[in-house]
């Protein structure tokens, strides 16, 4: 809820509150439940509020001085602060007006309305993440005589239009299910669903979430899939051996349920960790490059100004990485504990990337260990591993984002002995 100051002469400002479901003010909201925002008028009154998909919300309203209203816009943090990141500092006013009411689509782009000085109703739609003045056009005036003489829609410039494409928001790693709690496998053969509303906006068109099984009751596969569809005939996840522990990294599509399906060939206990989600994007501009959705992501969220950063080119796979043939770096196995560094810019087709995506596999290893690929910078390696090894003379593969370094490189290391191989398929563009 919210309300207004009337305060001649000097700054007023308007109360933005929310209640829990029995009426108390809600304590997680503000300062004691409400918070409170100051303008340089001596009027000013909200008409309009509404609530983002990622619990952010919107108020809209009029502001009074010298006999001149002007209209404005404000956004909150779930929390009741301002946001920083919405027009520069979180608040904007446009024109002169008084806003009556604001909307959000279900693309995340929002509308808001206000009378022009004139009588005429003026309409604003904005982009997801934008808010700037917009241009304006007036159309042909009304032919009935009880009709506003002019009506005036706008739409900034680069946004209003179709989803085209997602932008990739992380967020800390968040464990959304352990069996090993419960010391309850999923039987073989049979499928537990997993829910991601809550830690996801409703708005969300895929989620990313890194996928472990462990202590298998023997070999098998893993499917995940979209909850409410039919299990598809494919595999997110090998197990090799009884009681082997493996992980893979899974971007799948969410749809209506909120839910992801994990089915299991094999008895096992399972582990499913969050680690971002795609938030859909309007308007990206896109230079003779193919823009996907639904794969692992990179850098902004979806709060950044429309451009390509952060959106993803793909293109046909290549190898740039095989110890066993001498392909990027000199013929021969990594030592244990050795470090192989790749030029990989200057070997893709797209120009301008900031991340590049493909499949790291390990092979011929003498022993069990891990593999790490991190951009080549001076320092310390990164204590994160892209690729577990528990056996020797294993074969494994797993899926990888790796930022590049300024000189164009990515760095491999080996704890143990092996062969490695790096083929990339995709970029993020810078």
């Amino acid at each position: 809820m919210t309300g207004f100051e009337d305060f001649s002469g000097g700054t007023a400002s308007f109360v933005v509150a929310r209640l829990t479901a029995d009426g108390a003010l809600d304590t997680d909201f503000g300062s004691g439940g409400y918070t409170n925002l100051s303008v340089s008028d001596s009027y000013v009154a909200v008409r309009g509020l509404a609530l983002q998909a990622d619990g952010r919300l919107l108020a809209v309203g009029g502001a009074y001085r010298s006999n001149a209203y002007r209209w404005f816009m404000a956004r909150y943090t779930s929390t009741g602060a301002i946001d920083a990141t919405f027009a520069g500092g979180g608040l904007v006013t446009f024109e002169t007006g008084d806003a009556m009411a604001v909307a959000v689509g279900a693309d995340g782009a929002f509308v808001t309305g206000y009378q022009g000085t004139s009588g005429d109703l003026v309409i604003y739609k904005y982009g997801v993440g934008t808010i700037a003045p917009p241009t304006t056009t007036t159309a042909p005036s009304p032919t009935t005589s009880s009709a506003p003489s002019s009506t005036t829609t706008t739409s900034p410039p680069g946004s209003g239009g179709p989803v085209i494409g997602a932008r990739f928001v992380p967020v800390a790693p968040a464990r959304l299910l352990d069996t090993r709690a419960a010391a309850q496998k999923v039987g073989a053969g049979t499928s537990v669903d997993v829910d991601v509303t809550g830690v996801v906006p409703r708005s969300a068109t895929a989620v990313v979430v890194n996928v472990t099984a462990t202590e298998a009751d023997g070999p098998g596969y893993l499917t995940v899939w979209p909850a409410g569809s039919p299990r598809p005939n494919s595999s997110s996840l090998n197990v090799a051996r009884t009681s082997g522990t493996i992980a893979n990294l899974v971007t799948m599509p969410v749809t209506a349920t909120g839910a992801l399906s994990i089915f299991s060939e094999s008895g096992t206990h399972l582990l499913v960790d969050l680690l971002g989600y795609y938030a859909p994007v309007t308007n990206a501009v896109a230079s003779g490059a193919h823009l996907i959705v639904d794969v692992v992501g990179y850098l902004t969220d979806d709060t950044a100004p429309m451009s390509t950063s952060g959106l993803f080119v793909s293109f046909a796979p290549r190898r740039v990485l095989d110890t066993r043939s001498g392909i990027g770096v000199p013929l021969g196995i990594i030592e244990p504990r050795g470090t192989r560094v790749v030029e990989v810019r200057s070997r893709v087709p797209v120009s301008g990337i900031a991340a590049v995506v493909g499949n790291v596999t390990a092979t011929q290893s003498t022993s069990p260990g891990y593999v790490t690929v991190w951009p080549h910078v001076d320092g310390p390696r990164p204590e994160v591993s892209t690729l577990n090894l528990d056996a020797a003379d294993q074969t494994r593969a797993n899926h990888a984002i790796v930022a590049i370094a300024p000189d164009g490189a990515i760095a491999v290391y080996a704890e143990r002995g092996t062969h490695t191989l790096v083929d990339l398929a995709g970029a993020f563009l810078a």
